[in-house]
Order: structure tokens, then C-alpha cells, then sequence
């Protein structure tokens, strides 16, 4: 048996499969389904793109909830195991960006919600059993995480949410804090500037750059600008962490954040073994939020001080395998399979 192309499918199909929805061109999937073809297990895979370009569309009757595609039907209540691989399904494509020329932005946000409800309407129908990863990790606050990290023992930069300059000056002299990070409180989101693409920044707030500042602004978030000799980007999965070190603090371009990426002199990287009591304390972390997988943001400090900074359920762990070599790729393939084998084994 083979991974379902959905251009291809000339005959109606009762899904019993793995069921993952991505998007077109994510290298993790590519790879990650390379796996599962290999290993001859059937899955279907759905891109955001499916929808856009007409190849896909849903009927709901009395026979049940089907899919289809190219006239062709697909029953899908019996999928095995359900992998939200990229958070942006349905939202964030490049064919999307049309939609963001029509000048009455009322209309231009009502496409866009008309894409998240299809969205939230297939995440919704599936059990919560089915899932790789929690459901509710779509939807994940930072805050939150932030406090759960605490929780469970791990250090994390001080942060401050506030309007008022008065305040945030109150905040940096009761730490100390010679210098501050400004971080959105959310996720990061995607910005087309002078037809280039970006992400919104962390920005470092110096004190000449302080002194510009209104009285009152927008509530942000502020964080204790901390030094550090390494950045860490980490990938669990099944309780065992997977590190890669990359040495950004030399570059001033990506001394903030590695994301800030130095095409032309790239950062440094190697494989890196965290400490036993930190792995710990992390996978504590991880299951406490029901996630099976998901990228880990860490930096280790000039004083030796491991901080823990953010999860990414759906970040990218494809740099960490072509540094380190840890077969990533082949892993999650078998852990998706052992996640569908054990639904089916429960239906039996």
C-alpha cells in the first residue's frame, strides 16, 4: 500500500489511515510521508493548497461526513491517527495573497474566517484520541506556557505586560535590568515589507531608545534582556529531547534571535546533550500539555543558567536533523504508526 495522492484518487475510499494535514512544500512532511512510504503504510495527506485549487471539497448528509475530491468520495470517520503538522492549515498561503489586494478589509478578514472555520469545523469532528498532539495546542498561549514552565522548576526570563512607560520603568529598576526585550505576546506572524517577507521581531529597548517611548502605549510584553553563550533549538517527541546548539551570540544580527538569519555567514551549529535533570523537567513540561511532539526554544547563559523560552508544537525540526542526524524523520514516521496501531487495536 502506498501514501494517497489526492490529484490521483479514482475511486471512493473508506479512510483507515493516517490523516495529515500540512501544507504544500513543508520539507517535514515531504519527508516524514518519504518514511511512511517506505515502510508501505497508507496515510492521506491534505495541503491547504487542496481547497484553493479546487481539488477538494466536503459533503455532509445523512450518509456521513465525506470528502471529496475530484468527484471522487472519501470517507474519513475511521481515520487512525491525525497529525496537524503545520498550525497555518488554510490561512497562511502564499494563494492567500491575493486576497490581501482587496482594499475593503472587512471583506478581506471574511475570507480569511471563512478558510478558519472549515479549519476549526475538521478539527472539531475528530476525537481528541485520534490526535498526535493535543487539539487544543492550536490554540496555545504563551502566558500560560510560561507559568507551566515555572511550575515544573524551569527558569524563565522575567516578563512584564504593561501600557504605561512609568510602569515599565518601575519593572527594569525592581530587577535591575540593564536592557529589555520587546516579544509579542503571541505567535510571531508573517509581514510582506517592500515585497519582502518577515516575521515580527524581538526587539532589544536599550535606554536611549526608552527615552522615545510615549507615556502610555498598546499593551506589550517585556522581557530581561538576557545574555547568553548559546541558543538552543530542541525537538521532543515520545519523551526523549533532541538538541541542537547554535552559537548566534557572536553575530550582531542574530545576537537577539537566531531567526534573524545570516544567509551570507551562517551560525555555527552542533548536536548538544542537555543535562538529565533538565530533560526532566521539560518532558514534565510537555505532557502536562499533552504534546507528543513539538520544537523547543532554551538559551544557556554566560553563568551557566539554562532559561527556557518558548514550545513551538508545529516548529520546524528539519535544521536540527541536517546538523545532528538523530533520523527525525524516521522516528515521527514510526511513532505516527505506533499512534494509529494502538486506535486500531482500541476499536477492535
Amino acid at each position: 500500500m502506498k501514501g494517497i495522492q489526492i490529484s490521483f484518487l479514482l475511486n471512493p475510499l473508506v479512510l483507515n489511515m493516517i490523516l495529515i494535514l500540512s501544507s504544500a512544500g513543508d520539507l517535514e512532511t515531504d519527508n516524514i510521508c518519504g518514511c511512511l512510504k517506505q515502510k508501505k503504510i497508507e496515510y492521506l495527506r491534505i495541503n491547504d493548497t487542496d481547497f484553493l485549487l479546487g481539488r477538494m471539497s466536503i459533503e455532509l448528509s445523512n450518509d456521513g461526513f465525506m470528502f471529496l475530491f475530484n468527484n471522487e468520495l472519501i470517507v474519513i470517520e475511521k481515520a487512525t491517527c491525525i497529525w496537524i503538522r503545520k498550525r497555518g492549515f488554510f490561512q497562511d498561503n502564499p494563494l492567500l495573497v491575493k486576497f490581501n489586494k482587496i482594499e475593503i478589509s472587512d471583506i478581506r478578514s471574511f475570507m480569511k474566517r471563512e478558510f478558519e472555520t472549515i479549519h476549526n469545523f475538521l478539527i472539531g469532528f475528530f476525537d481528541q484520541k485520534l490526535f498526535f498532539n493535543d487539539k487544543s495546542l492550536l490554540n496555545i498561549n504563551k502566558l500560560t506556557i510560561l507559568r507551566y514552565a515555572k511550575e515544573e522548576g524551569l527558569n524563565i526570563p522575567s516578563t512584564f505586560l504593561t501600557t504605561k512607560k512609568e510602569e515599565l520603568n518601575a519593572f527594569q529598576k525592581k530587577g535591575n535590568f540593564n536592557k529589555l526585550l520587546i516579544k509579542p505576546i503571541s505567535n510571531n506572524i508573517g509581514l510582506q515589507y517592500n515585497d519582502e517577507n518577515c516575521i515580527t521581531p524581538n526587539f532589544l529597548l536599550e535606554t536611549k531608545e526608552k527615552a522615545y517611548m510615549p507615556d502610555s502605549f498598546f499593551i506589550s510584553q517585556f522581557q530581561n534582556y538576557i545574555g547568553k553563550q548559546i541558543e538552543i533549538r530542541a525537538f521532543y517527541l515520545d519523551e526523549n529531547i533532541y538538541a541542537m546548539a547554535i552559537f548566534s551570540q557572536q553575530d550582531e544580527k542574530t545576537k537577539i534571535d537566531f531567526r534573524n538569519y545570516n544567509l551570507e555567514n551562517p551560525n555555527r551549529t552542533a548536536a548538544f546533550k542537555l543535562p538529565k535533570e533538565l530533560t526532566r523537567k521539560l518532558t514534565s513540561l510537555m505532557k502536562k500539555i499533552n504534546a507528543n511532539a513539538g520544537s523547543i526554544d532554551l538559551i544557556l547563559s554566560p553563568d551557566n543558567k539554562y532559561y527556557f523560552l518558548e514550545i513551538n508544537p508545529f516548529g520546524i525540526f528539519s535544521m536540527i536533523e541536517d546538523v545532528c542526524n538523530y533520523g527525525l524523520y524516521e522516528l515521527v514516521a514510526d511513532s505516527l504508526i505506533n499512534h494509529s496501531d494502538h486506535v486500531k487495536k482500541n476499536n477492535k
